[in-house]
């Protein structure tokens, strides 16, 4: 048998709220939710690498400077 997790209170309201809209607007929803989500499990890993090791990133923004400056830099 699967054992259900309850919702904090801050879930539960966030239920609330897309139960009180119509489908297509809670799939709507849904969707930006994920894309939200997504977004910061995105950032969390970025912190977490620079974190343990920013020399790397550190020589990459040193390279792209010094790139412009040469003047090897585009307008994008």
């Amino acid at each position: 048998m699967q054992t259900v997790k309850s919702l904090t209170p801050e879930s539960l309201t966030a239920v609330e709220i897309l139960e009180g809209i119509d489908k297509v607007h809670r799939d709507q929803a849904l969707e930006m939710l994920r894309n939200f989500v997504n977004e910061l499990y995105s950032e969390q890993k970025w912190q977490e690498l620079l974190s343990k090791s920013p020399e790397p990133m550190i020589n990459m923004a040193k390279q792209a400077l010094q790139e412009h400056i040469n003047g090897k830099s585009q307008v994008m």
